[in-house]
């Protein structure tokens, strides 16, 4: 049996920190950074590194109900999608109403332009996205980061760990890439207004024609946007 030395001088064998780091991503329900796993095993960044390696190799073999899967460069405890059905005859599942096609359209502007403001997603799609907008948000898809820097200081959106858990990516950069023509930014109520919600609701799937998503490649967001733009 291997043993490894924590920083405080005490050893213990790889299968003790393995168990330990499996108890804390179980405990935690949530992505855990390499800095917090290293913490909590007294471990160096290379060695609990190594370890989680090791450990995700092990739960992918079919023996396994579960795997470790990295998120932003976090670790998170996960279910294996071939085990949905027998997860879902024991755990009585409240309805899921699925998205629409207007908020699928709206998800997909978000994902490849995020940094986002609504008006440029509605200007790109044509039509108001009130409700598929707060139904992406109740879902946890997307989410308000901050303002941008502009007349009305209109609201940004991006897509969240949930939408990369949803869609088994670990970064948006892994979102494929879509060489698009840039279009100018659009501000809510003008140059100078202040920003507006249109009251308008989604048409019926059935009476919109599919819009390309976004017209940049994942990550670059609006353009004209600058990291000291956005205000949290």
């Amino acid at each position: 049996m291997d043993y490894l030395d924590r920083q405080d001088g005490s050893e213990h064998s790889s299968e003790d920190i393995k168990a330990a780091i499996e108890a804390v991503l179980f405990t935690a329900g949530e992505p855990l950074s390499l800095d917090i796993l290293t913490a909590v095993t007294g471990m160096d960044r290379k060695e609990t590194k190594d370890l989680i390696e090791v450990m995700a190799s092990e739960f992918a073999d079919r023996s396994h109900g579960i795997l470790i899967r990295e998120i932003e460069g976090g670790y998170q405890l996960c279910t294996k999608p071939e085990c949905y059905k027998y997860i879902e005859s024991l755990v009585e599942q409240r309805h899921k109403q699925p998205l629409s096609q207007a908020a699928l359209e709206v998800l997909s502007v978000v994902a490849y332009r995020q940094p986002v403001t609504k008006a440029v997603v509605e200007s790109i799609r044509g039509v108001s996205s009130d409700s598929s907008f707060d139904r992406l948000i109740e879902k946890n898809l997307i989410a308000e980061i901050g303002r941008l820097d502009a007349p009305g200081k209109p609201k940004l959106y991006s897509t969240t760990e949930e939408f990369l858990r949803q869609f088994g990516l670990k970064s948006a950069e892994e979102l494929p890439v879509m060489n698009l023509p840039v279009q100018e930014p659009v501000y809510p109520g003008g140059k100078d207004g202040d920003e507006t919600e249109d009251t308008k609701s989604d048409p019926a799937p059935g009476d919109m024609d599919l819009v390309d998503p976004g017209t940049a490649a994942p990550g670059t967001g609006d353009p004209g946007i600058e990291k000291g733009d956005l205000q949290e």
